[in-house]
């Protein structure tokens, strides 16, 4: 495969691919919605198509994930994950790919496919071509339905309209639902107090709530077992952040350019650093932090490069 094409266990395995991993998976840890699992599985079996859409933090890769790595568990497929931000360049060779597989339990998973309508088209046109590969694509909503109908072109319209989709809209079940997972990954005996509830009703709303940020907290709540979680406040998470990723750097120039990678990272795209100091960029890339990618100019210029985390 190439390396724009990854394998699911060796992205469960790297640490810099965020959460859930294959621990997680192995042992359980993620919360499972039945239904949407359910929707999922019938979609693929019927289609070999389903796109999970949502806004930032609702879940999509989890979600994404937790089929896969089903899928490999249970029906013995290879299930492979591209990266959209990271592999735009190598799309032609991507397809290719895809389009030589021959074997019907292979499924492809394809990350934050919203980044790129380019690459998303001519995904989507190989999904069509396919005869044996089955895909999910991840990607934030966009569109709404009415959307579809005016000048701006959607690279998922088609799919949409056929209704192979499913769109997160977590809810304060979800939400308890994840905590009691959480306790248990942690071997944790804790129940929700009143004002546990109250506090989750105030802090995420009881609707769409962002599941990335409920992660944070749950995390800065692991490091005060003894304290109820409404207690845990914003202070304490960005001491746990500061703890976990900042701090070890050490350096304080390092530092400060991964606030400024990450503050860029979160919508999805890539930070180019054109005009910042390259040799704290390459810092945090032998650290493990961010890697580079080629950058294709209309000089070909090498030494151009965009950094991704």
């Amino acid at each position: 495969m190439l390396d724009n094409i990854k394998s699911l266990n060796i992205i469960l395995r790297d640490p810099r691919k965020g959460w859930p991993n294959l621990d997680a998976l192995n042992n359980r840890w993620v919360h499972l919605d039945a239904e949407l699992i359910g929707k999922i599985e019938k979609l693929i079996d019927k289609n070999r198509i389903c796109i999970i859409r949502g806004a930032e933090g609702r879940g999509k890769t989890v979600l994404a994930r937790l089929i896969g790595f089903k899928m490999q568990k249970e029906r013995k497929w290879d299930v492979f994950v591209i990266e959209a931000p990271e592999s735009k360049n190598n799309i032609d060779s991507i397809c290719k790919t895809i389009g030589s597989i021959e074997d019907n339990k292979t499924m492809f998973i394809i990350e934050n496919a919203h980044t790129s309508d380019e690459m998303s088209l001519k995904l989507v046109e190989t999904g069509n071509k396919s005869q044996k590969a089955s895909f999910i694509f991840t990607a934030r909503k966009i569109f709404s339905e009415e959307d579809l109908d005016s000048d701006i072109e959607d690279p998922f319209e088609e799919w949409i309209k056929n209704g192979w989709y499913v769109d997160l809209n977590p809810d304060l079940k979800t939400i308890l639902g994840i905590i009691k997972k959480f306790a248990f990954e942690k071997k944790r005996e804790y129940s929700l107090s009143s004002e546990d509830e109250s506090w989750i009703t105030k802090e995420f709303g009881s609707e769409k709530p962002n599941l990335r940020r409920l992660r944070f907290y749950l995390e800065a709540w692991n490091d005060k077992p003894d304290s109820p979680l409404s207690s845990i406040k914003k202070e304490d998470i960005l001491s746990n952040v500061y703890k976990s990723y900042i701090k070890p750097l050490k350096d304080h120039n390092l530092q400060e350019m991964l606030i400024k990678v990450a503050a860029v990272y979160q919508f999805d795209v890539n930070f180019s650093g054109r005009n910042c100091d390259k040799n704290l960029l390459e810092g945090l890339c032998d650290n493990g932090i961010i890697t580079h990618l080629p950058v294709m100019t209309l000089g070909d210029v090498a030494e151009n490069r965009d950094f991704t985390s």
